[in-house]
């Protein structure tokens, strides 16, 4: 029911409903306690959504791989970097399959410039259930370029460029470098990937190219 008043837009009552649920039902505290905490954020209000992040990690004895990881996320969304790596080491340690909390440890360490405990994490997640090692690093690559996080998507992408030998990898660093202002790097990159037979490289390449011969023309300067 929660949900559902959710999904018309009534914040009040769909609260009401979460709420009942996350305190009546064990089962529900992390659904609805989840909820209630996107609810939280979309309000603005961080205090009651770490409230119930706290509350929901008592409720689950400190144990649940995706408390301690929800909470690491909310601590690295509000910049408190030593809780969050606190947080998500709890996470991986709980789940030693977590690739995750270890890949929001991976982006903090990167982010802070720490090379030995970032390699040190890249190499969790290598070994990690379930991984594939020769996509791993395109795989990374891409979960940082949707982060936002251009330079070490970049960095991974190069590594499965350069390591993995991956030619699709070339197309989407091409679009990241013409997403960050580099268009002729980027327009290389990806006729590399169309020269490399990959799927879809074609199109991109089209429409990089279209948008490059529509941009307006530099005016010259008047400034003397």
């Amino acid at each position: 029911i929660g949900q559902y008043y959710l999904g018309k837009n009534n914040t009040a009552q769909a609260k009401k409903y979460l709420q009942d649920s996350y305190n009546q039902s064990p089962d529900a505290v992390i659904p609805a306690g989840y909820l209630l905490v996107q609810v939280a954020l979309a309000e603005k209000n961080n205090a009651q959504a770490e409230k119930i992040l706290l509350e929901m990690n008592s409720k689950t004895g400190n144990k649940s791989a995706e408390v301690l990881g929800m909470l690491g996320s909310y601590y690295l969304q509000t910049n408190n970097l030593t809780k969050a790596e606190d947080y998500l080491k709890k996470s991986a340690s709980a789940d030693r399959n977590n690739t995750d909390a270890r890949l929001l440890l991976l982006a903090l360490y990167e982010s802070k410039g720490d090379t030995a405990k970032a390699n040190s994490m890249y190499s969790e997640i290598k070994t990690a259930k379930g991984i594939n090692q020769k996509t791993l690093n395109k795989e990374i690559g891409f979960y940082f370029a949707n982060m936002g996080n251009g330079p070490v998507a970049e960095k991974y992408l190069k590594k499965s460029i350069n390591e993995d030998k991956d030619n699709e990898s070339k197309m989407f660093l091409g679009q990241l470098y013409y997403l960050t202002g580099k268009q002729a790097d980027g327009i290389n990159l990806v006729k590399e990937a169309v020269s490399a037979k990959v799927k879809g490289a074609d199109e991109v390449l089209k429409q990089m190219q279209s948008a490059v011969n529509s941009a307006p023309a530099k005016q010259p300067s008047t400034k003397k």
